[in-house]
């Protein structure tokens, strides 16, 4: 998602409600993924799996207001 022309104040906002968000859904794949993995030990050819969020924000460049 790409959002611009934000105030401060919705960023931050935004960057709660991703942390709330991830935070409970996180909570929700380890709560799932130790139990599945118990029942899966053993198994040939383990693979790797990661999970992860990523957020950025930043002021925007200013503007330039000339014109050429």
């Amino acid at each position: 998602m790409f959002a611009d022309g934000l105030s401060e104040a919705l960023v931050r906002t935004l960057h709660q409600l991703a942390n709330q968000i991830w935070a409970d859904a996180l909570q929700r794949v380890v709560d799932q993924a130790v139990p599945l993995r118990e029942q899966d030990e053993g198994t040939e050819n383990p693979q790797r799996f990661r999970l992860g969020v990523f957020s950025f924000s930043a002021p925007e460049a200013p503007q330039d207001q000339s014109s050429s």
